[in-house]
């Protein structure tokens, strides 16, 4: 009889170590389904491309060679795509609280003057810089667009903080409860042991 209540509570003791060991693996896999999905969202994000309807004017007399911009650089920002002379709209991406900046421009031919429209009092968020290159006379050769993100904040390091607080946290919470159950389970078989003692 003794030895019956004995399995009874040996029993009950593993399948609380059963509950326990469950509930630690879906809090992990939550907090791993978590880490992918932002992963996911974040590759989508990137990826999206904003459309213009604005188009380059170029008057150039032979159309197989590219005139305009040759080598576009600025500094402490992001220029995607790639720069290229006949490529004529980017996105720039820009984190800080400049207000204007820092072009570094250089030109396929030495005597083309370059005008930048829109590099001023640039604002949070959205803003479009125009970039002219003309002959002396006037003549536009080629026209090229940024489109400007500007932000205070990184937002994408933040969002790597925000996620590493939360598994951090996640983490912390099964740690907790196994060992909340882990002496529950103790301070069940403890008892079992004394009553069969007494016994």
């Amino acid at each position: 009889m003794k030895g019956r209540k004995i399995m009874k509570v040996n029993k009950l003791a593993l399948a609380i170590l059963m509950i326990i060991i469950i509930a630690i693996g879906n809090i992990s896999y939550g907090a791993n389904t978590s880490k992918v999905n932002n992963s996911t969202n974040k590759a989508n994000s990137s990826n999206s491309t904003k459309n213009t309807t604005s188009k380059s004017t170029r008057n150039i007399e032979d159309e197989d060679v590219a005139e305009g911009i040759e080598s576009l650089k600025i500094e402490g920002a992001e220029i995607s795509p790639e720069f290229n002379t006949e490529k004529y709209e980017y996105t720039v991406k820009y984190i800080g609280e400049e207000t204007s900046l820092p072009i570094e421009i250089t030109t396929t031919e030495s005597y083309y003057e370059t005008e930048v429209i829109g590099n001023n009092n640039l604002k949070e968020g959205e803003n479009l810089i125009t970039i002219l290159v003309s002959e002396h006379n006037g003549d536009n050769v080629a026209t090229y667009q940024l489109t400007v993100n500007k932000s205070l904040v990184d937002e994408e390091a933040k969002t790597k903080e925000e996620q590493a607080k939360k598994q951090e946290l996640q983490k912390n919470i099964a740690i907790i409860i196994s060992c909340i159950a882990g002496a529950i389970a103790l301070l069940i078989i403890i008892i079992a042991i004394i009553r069969k003692i007494k016994n």
